[in-house]
C-alpha cells in the first residue's frame, strides 16, 4: 500500500515541470486556468503568490490533463498518468 500523499500545494517548480511535461506553453495553461499569462509567468518565476483557490484550480487542470504529482525524484515530481496521450490532453482539459 502506498502511503504517499502528494503535496497539497502546487509550487512554482511543480507547475513549470507539469506544464513542460504536457508540452504546453504559458498561454495554454493560463487560458485553461483563466489567468493572465503574466500572472502565471510571475508565479512560475516565484515572484508572485497565487491564492489557494487559484493554486487548487491550476493543479486540478494539470491533473485532469494527465499529470500525476509524485515523490519520485527521477520524475522531477511529475509524470504522465498511465494511459494518457499528451496529444489529447489540451482538448481533455479544455472540455472540463
Amino acid at each position: 500500500m502506498n502511503n504517499y500523499a502528494p503535496p497539497a500545494t502546487l509550487t512554482p517548480y511543480l507547475c513549470r515541470q507539469a506544464r513542460t511535461l504536457l508540452e504546453w506553453d504559458e498561454g495554454e495553461l493560463a487560458f485553461i486556468a483563466r489567468l493572465q499569462v503574466s500572472d502565471l509567468q510571475e508565479f512560475e518565476r516565484d515572484t508572485r503568490l497565487l491564492s489557494k483557490p487559484v493554486l487548487a484550480f491550476l493543479r486540478t487542470a494539470l491533473e485532469r490533463a494527465g499529470v500525476e504529482f509524485t515523490p519520485d525524484a527521477g520524475s522531477r515530481g511529475v509524470r504522465l498518468a498511465a494511459g494518457k496521450s499528451w496529444s489529447r490532453m489540451a482538448d481533455d482539459a479544455e472540455g472540463e
